[in-house]
């Protein structure tokens, strides 16, 4: 891009204007996509240690007396 607008334009104003133009938008979308990626690694990470939580809570309280496990889940 830079070697066109050298090429295209004769004023260093002229180059600046375009390549900044391009690299804005161009670093735009590369930025947002990184992003959305980097989010959707986290949400799901986080899903997955709900997840691995809810089994072990579940787990802990098949383990307990009947009375008892009835205790802990009406104290949430």
């Amino acid at each position: 891009m830079f070697s066109l607008a050298i090429w295209q334009f004769s004023t260093a104003a002229d180059v600046t204007a375009v390549v900044g133009s391009v690299t804005t938008v161009v670093g735009t979308i590369i930025g947002a996509f990184f992003g959305v990626q980097i989010g959707s690694a986290g949400k799901e990470a986080a899903e997955n240690g709900r997840a691995h939580a809810e089994r072990a809570a579940r787990l802990a309280l098949g383990k307990l007396e009947p009375q008892a496990a009835e205790d802990v889940v009406q104290m949430l």
